[in-house]
């Protein structure tokens, strides 16, 4: 039994981190909600969901790098502040706790955040499909936000945009609360903003959320670790899934196009969403099989778009090859 539980477990970090490499996120949207969903308290999700976010977006960062697509800057900025909100949201979930209301509040801030963020995204999706990856209202918003120049400034090596940080820090807050209050640290959050505010792309804004995860999920878990709400071995073994699993979620982000991207993300915020709900509503069977399954039918959708991209470039090169080829040689 005890073999069969790790072997689970196993997946489940190995799946989840799958699509956190992908998108760019912790994977907090979907470990914190499924380990409540298979018995741990809501602080002891938070607590195990927290120390595996930690151990994956350090994975995810580190193969990012190798891109060259992180705004280190930004991503340390926000994550500095985002700090400070962390704080404030472990003592709501406490209060919570205490209070005897934490579980269906919890509860009640993933459905109505990840279905407003979803639906944000799955419209965008749709909309700019054909069109550039930030359309003529995206535009707009991000030249507002770039227009506060309080100093002091911050400039954006890989997009070319300069901003006051001040923006930044109530963005890094906000996450920052969210982080602490229901295990989320701010990615689900991070990235629409950076995308449509900052006015980063896609994937740079996946690529230096993850900064700004890591950061945060390090200051949780210490703090959730203190109050002895981390079971270490169960997101030890999670981390392992995610050791395999985070480094051909980010090589497929890099190969996916940009409104791809924002689709999958949007039905894997939907998916996270009606999970919840199934679970608040008493159908706690239908709940885990609803988020196995479409974090599974994900997780196999990237899994053959990496092999068939693979193909593709496999296949471009090998006529590239025998385009190259000398006619003296072909005659011979």
């Amino acid at each position: 039994m005890l073999i069969a539980y790790g072997l689970v477990l196993f997946a489940l970090g190995f799946v989840v981190s799958l699509l956190s490499g992908f998108f760019g996120l912790g994977g907090g949207f979907i470990m914190t909600p499924m380990l409540n969903i298979f018995g741990l308290t809501a602080s002891e999700s938070v607590g195990a969901g927290l120390a595996y976010i930690f151990g994956t977006s350090l994975i995810s960062v580190w193969k990012h790098r190798q891109y060259g697509q992180v705004e280190w800057g930004l991503g340390l900025v926000i994550g500095l502040f985002l700090l400070s909100g962390v704080e404030l949201g472990k003592r709501l979930m406490i209060a919570l706790e205490r209070a005897g209301t934490a579980e269906t509040t919890i509860r009640w801030a993933y459905i109505i955040l990840l279905s407003a963020l979803s639906i944000f995204m799955l419209v965008d999706a749709i909309r700019s499909r054909g069109r550039s990856p930030i359309d003529r209202n995206n535009r707009t918003a991000s030249a507002l936000f770039q227009k506060c120049q309080w100093a002091p400034c911050l400039t954006l090596q890989q997009s070319g945009i300069r901003l006051s940080i001040w923006p930044l820090a109530g963005m890094g807050f906000i996450a920052g609360v969210l982080a602490g209050l229901v295990g989320l640290v701010g990615g689900i959050f991070l990235i629409p903003a950076l995308i449509y505010l900052v006015g980063v792309s896609p994937l740079v804004a996946a690529s230096t959320s993850l900064v700004c995860v890591s950061l945060g999920s390090f200051y949780g878990v210490l703090g959730y670790a203190l109050l002895g709400k981390v079971q270490f071995p169960l997101a030890g073994i999670l981390l392992l899934g995610a050791f395999f699993g985070a480094p051909l979620g980010v090589k497929a982000s890099h190969r996916a196009p940009a409104q791809r991207l924002k689709f999958c993300f949007g039905l894997m915020l939907l998916a996270g969403a009606a999970a919840v709900a199934f679970k608040q509503a008493g159908a706690a069977r239908a709940a885990q099989w609803s988020i196995i399954a479409s974090a599974t039918l994900m997780a196999i959708v990237i899994l053959v778009f990496l092999w068939r991209s693979k193909r593709e470039m496999s296949h471009t090169e090998h006529k590239r090859d025998r385009e190259d080829v000398p006619a003296s040689e072909t005659m011979d």
